[in-house]
């Protein structure tokens, strides 16, 4: 059967005339009887047939190859969120333990100015056993967790 015209082309094809036209640029088969772009075309069903199957065939691997780059893409968003997550909680993490950190280092400079006025510290002839046990981890009210020295009984 001869198709005459964008219109029989369009719906022979169930698509619109611009549609076809755009086809017509990628290698849809027509004929143009009077030469120029703007002439009359025809085709033959049988032609556009085979050619709409190849053209589907093409057509599918495109859209399989589009969604393998829209999961890549998600992929990608998943990997880049989950990323600034993470350097967001080392961010924080690095916070607390610069802020331990000074905590025990106030710690350590109040303990030793406990020790100097015990006359501990700098008299090494002196080897008296210290009046504190060993340091225990507790509950500040800042919620980090602070070294406590605990007395020993007596």
């Amino acid at each position: 059967m001869i198709l005459n015209g964008w219109k029989q082309i369009a719906g022979y094809t169930k698509s619109s005339v611009r549609t076809v036209q755009r086809w017509e640029k990628a290698g849809m088969p027509v004929i143009r009887p009077l030469p120029g772009s703007r002439g009359s075309v025809i085709t033959y069903s049988g032609q556009l047939d085979s050619w709409l199957v190849r053209h589907s065939r093409v057509e599918t691997a495109s859209s399989q190859s589009q969604r393998a780059i829209t999961a890549t893409r998600h992929d990608f968003h998943e990997t880049l969120v989950r990323t600034r997550e993470l350097n967001q909680q080392i961010r924080r993490t690095k916070m607390e333990m610069g802020a331990r950190m000074s905590l025990l280092q106030t710690q350590v400079s109040l303990l030793k100015e406990t020790l100097i006025r015990m006359n501990l510290v700098g008299n090494r002839s002196a080897r008296l056993p210290l009046p504190v046990t060993p340091v225990r981890e507790s509950n500040c009210s800042d919620g980090l967790s602070g070294l406590h020295l605990l007395r020993r009984p007596n």
